[in-house]
């Protein structure tokens, strides 16, 4: 009972670290409901599928599978994740941040983040969903 407790214990600790890229962050004159809706077209716009979405506090996390040659042969699925959080500014206009992060999951076993590093195209991603809701 033990061991599978520790077992579990670090396979939480293991997901919970994830390895985030450089937020792409923008301000916008948009109110935090036009931005949250902006970024929510985005992500879906962009293949993501949403896995979180708080709009009253201004949280969405979204996922995207990178399938493909090597999870086919290796039994490994890669991620691309995107965590959006949108809040007023003291300025009075609306901030909205996009942080890319990267997972893999092999088999049944839990995703983690441990030793993955964020692509260009994963930060390019996030760089894009900022961008779309600048101009909100």
């Amino acid at each position: 009972m033990k061991l599978i407790l520790t077992v579990l214990v670090a396979a939480f600790t293991v997901v919970a670290c994830v390895n985030m890229g450089t937020p792409a962050t923008i301000v916008t004159s948009a109110s935090p409901e036009a931005a949250f809706t902006c970024a929510l077209r985005a992500v879906n716009e962009l293949g993501f599928t949403v896995t979180t979405s708080e709009r009253a506090g201004g949280l969405l996390r979204a996922e995207k599978r990178d399938g493909g040659f090597i999870e086919a042969f290796v039994g490994t699925a890669y991620y691309t994740e995107l965590t959006v959080t949108v809040s007023p500014s003291p300025s009075g206009q609306t901030s909205l941040q996009v942080r890319p992060a990267r997972s893999q999951q092999a088999g049944n076993l839990a995703r983690s983040s441990t030793g993955m590093s964020v692509r260009g195209q994963d930060q390019a991603l996030a760089d894009s969903v900022a961008r779309r809701c600048s101009t909100t």
